[in-house]
């Protein structure tokens, strides 16, 4: 996970940089973020089921979800021509803390304390977008 977040960080940089940045490739980038997210939380959440942990596999789903929703409320407001990278835990946020739930895995509550802090987080930060893109719809009406 953290080598494909090192990766993802530089790719679009050295896109930037060597003057080869694509709409399609923005989207490849976007899709396979998301793709990355879903995937180690999915594992993450059939682990949890798997040793009959369900309230905690339900934490899992429940992450996964509201941060998609911190994605979804950006790419939906740029999709109605409105900027949006404000925002309290994005996707860098994510997975610094799922990464060290991971690392401390081996203590349950770790994982559990990463989750439910992504779980928080990502909630509040869709509540903050979703108030940003009403602003700015306000706005430009």
């Amino acid at each position: 996970m953290l080598g494909a977040a090192v990766f993802d960080m530089f790719d679009g940089a050295l896109a930037r940089y060597s003057k080869s940045t694509t709409k399609f490739g923005a989207a490849l980038d976007s899709t396979l973020d998301r793709f990355e997210e879903a995937v180690i939380l999915i594992a993450i959440m059939a682990w949890f089921v798997q040793t009959d942990a369900a309230w905690p596999a339900v934490l899992a789903a429940g992450t996964l979800v509201f941060s998609y929703m911190v994605s979804y409320i950006r790419a939906r407001a740029e999709g109605l021509g409105l900027e949006l990278k404000e925002g309290i835990f994005t996707r860098t946020e994510r997975v610094i803390v799922l990464a060290l739930g991971l690392f401390l895995s081996r203590w349950i509550a770790a994982l559990i304390t990463a989750l439910s802090v992504i779980l928080l987080l990502s909630l509040i930060t869709a509540g903050q977008r979703l108030f940003l893109v009403y602003k700015k719809a306000k706005i430009q009406n």
